[in-house]
């Protein structure tokens, strides 16, 4: 599969950088100022442009999550309404052939890895660890979920960071995976595969050969059959599908409704304390540099 440009991903771009670059202009208009300096109104513009952006990004994180809170509070409800983001609960289950996981062989209904290589940069008396990643793919075998309600199939690309991450064995993949230019960009490329709507994926992405293929991480994640899982996705009548909106397609967590519903209401409040914070050092530099 090749895959396109997002369009849609790389217009969000500027329009999600707008606002911490408008504050971190505000920021330098203001201590310029107040103390007649600009070279000392850059540091805590710049320093403002970071602490927004992260706290947009926690936000974002933390409003997520607690849709996917509302979404499996109403787990039970099953009269879902087309359009509407919902929660499925129960059995992983192949709606044809499985497939092996990329690195592990293992049986699995979907996978995704990332192969880095890892080199030491620096002296000895300053090292720096640099991680380049030379591999990534997606795969997805026809796949539904099982539940008490029935068979709902997922048509879309799971997103399977949030199930147990393996440390895999290694396999030189660059025959099978494709050569990626720079553009576009990898993660208007991986919002427009997330974005997807269909039933199977087979992507393997490279990035170049790795100079020192000995000193490799390679993160596996794997959604293997029978696995009791929550999956959320826009309900479109017949299946969960990806919203245009949430960037990483299909979000799968491994374990009962009690125990998703509990780890995602206390990730909510983790990720909007954590922008608050960010912002409050945000207006906290702004007034120190600037009184």
């Amino acid at each position: 599969m090749t895959t396109t440009v997002s369009w849609k991903a790389l217009a969000s771009v500027p329009l999600a950088l707008a606002v911490p670059l408008a504050a971190g202009v505000a920021v330098y208009w203001w201590v310029t100022a107040r103390t007649g300096d600009g070279l000392d109104a850059l540091f805590p513009a710049f320093a403002s442009i970071a602490l927004v952006t992260a706290a947009l990004w926690l936000a974002r994180e933390g409003i997520y999550e607690a849709l996917d809170g509302r979404a499996i509070a109403a787990i039970r409800n099953t009269s879902r309404k087309r359009g509407q983001w919902v929660a499925v609960a129960g059995k992983a289950v192949a709606r044809g052939e499985v497939i092996k996981a990329t690195l592990s062989d293992r049986p699995a209904l979907a996978c995704s890895y990332k192969i880095f290589e890892k080199r030491v940069e620096g002296r000895s008396s300053n090292r720096s660890l640099r991680m380049k990643l030379c591999y990534e793919g997606y795969h997805l075998a026809p796949t539904a979920i099982e539940t008490t309600a029935g068979v709902v199939p997922l048509r879309g690309l799971p997103d399977l960071v949030n199930l147990e991450k393996i440390g895999a064995g290694g396999k030189r993949l660059q025959q099978v995976a494709e050569k990626r230019s720079w553009f576009p960009p990898r993660y208007a490329a991986r919002a427009h595969l997330a974005a997807q709507i269909q039933d199977q994926f087979d992507i393997d992405w490279y990035y170049g050969e790795s100079e020192n293929y000995h000193s490799v991480e390679r993160r596996e994640w794997v959604l293997p059959p029978g696995e009791m899982v929550c999956v959320f996705g826009r309900w479109d009548g017949k299946a969960l599908v990806p919203h245009p909106l949430r960037p990483r397609g299909l979000p799968v967590y491994a374990g009962s409704v009690d125990e998703v519903s509990q780890r995602l209401r206390g990730g909510s409040k983790v990720f909007f304390v954590l922008a608050a914070i960010a912002l409050l050092a945000a207006v906290w530099l702004v007034y120190y540099f600037g009184g």
